[in-house]
């Protein structure tokens, strides 16, 4: 989104205005990201947006667009679960919510898709949902969270998917064709590689070992495949003793300490657990391979396309996945 011809680019500014829904803002989640990503672009081009963020959202200062940002949205969660007073309020909120813009755009799947429909229906204007993965899926699967959602997603002016697989997925849910547009994530280059020498000076206990360093970044989720991982990493190990695996992301280290302890590689092995934008810059810059492995969970949770691997393609890194 860097690069518009001047053209489009006028008439864009012109003719197109965006409210958009998300659940946070933020560089440490992927719907975070991606909402941060998504607005800083449009901010960049001078397309004119509102983002709307849950009322009980912390107030977002450090971004160049915050008096683009209201705060008018119910609380998030994830699933009705026969709370029906949380239906109502996506019902009740879309009374409140004033949408000034032509397009109304939901950058997370649910419950703000529905609540981005109630608006619609109440504005006369068209609405799009971009579709990550997990969370386009499970709402399909659940009563009473389907009658909603299967609503939003049949009467979508159009809907967005991050990946052919979450779209597949979705598809397969719903069981009638959707019109679902694949568009791939992208990742700004400017914002992971700047100052690349001021990265690599100074100590730092988890990279200045000499070893050959295998990162993975993700939360600590059963969905990311950190058990495939480190077995993987044992035979690694068979082969060359002089590698160590940092994992990044925020989660429960016991589990995955004592995992990493019983296949006897627990000392070749660094969790960082969450860390600072500069440490995980740092770790990209000094790592010799990314590594991610993530796989469906038990609970049927998956990953729809990982912002990490772009992130690690922006420093050049080769990487290794399922």
């Amino acid at each position: 989104m860097n690069k518009v011809p001047a053209s489009l680019n006028k008439s864009l500014k012109r003719n197109l205005s965006l409210a958009l829904f998300s659940c946070e803002l933020s560089r440490h989640t992927g719907w975070g990201r991606y909402t941060l990503e998504v607005c800083s672009a449009l901010y960049r081009l001078g397309i004119r947006f509102q983002l709307h963020l849950p009322k009980n959202h912390e107030l977002v200062k450090k971004v160049a667009f915050s008096e683009c940002i209201t705060y008018d949205l119910p609380p998030f969660f994830l699933s009705i679960k026969g709370k029906i007073f949380r239906g109502f309020s996506l019902w009740y909120a879309s009374r409140r919510i004033h949408v000034q813009e032509k397009i109304v755009h939901s950058l997370v799947e649910f419950p703000y898709g529905p609540l981005a429909r109630f608006c619609s229906k109440r504005s006369g204007l068209p609405y799009g949902i971009t579709l990550h993965g997990t969370y386009a899926v499970k709402p399909l699967e659940r009563v009473p969270d389907k009658l909603l959602f299967r609503s939003a997603l049949a009467r979508a002016r159009f809907l967005i998917s991050v990946s052919r697989y979450t779209a597949e997925k979705v598809q397969n849910a719903f069981k009638t064709e959707l019109p679902v547009t694949v568009i791939n994530n992208g990742v700004n280059l400017s914002s992971f590689c700047s100052n690349p020498e001021s990265l690599l000076s100074g100590p730092d206990p988890a990279f200045d070992k000499k070893e050959k360093i295998i990162l993975s970044v993700g939360a600590l989720k059963p969905r990311k495949g950190l058990p495939t991982l480190l077995r993987a990493f044992k035979k690694v190990l068979q082969v060359d003793q002089n590698c160590r695996l940092v994992i990044i992301g925020a989660g429960k280290l016991s589990s995955y300490k004592e995992f990493a302890h019983k296949l006897g590689v627990l000392e070749k092995v660094t969790f960082m657990g969450k860390v600072s934008d500069s440490v995980l810059k740092k770790a990209y810059q000094r790592c010799d391979i990314f590594v991610l492995l993530p796989e469906e969970d038990f609970k049927g949770q998956f990953e729809g396309f990982g912002l990490v691997y772009l992130e690690a393609n922006a420093y050049g890194l080769s990487l290794i996945h399922i």
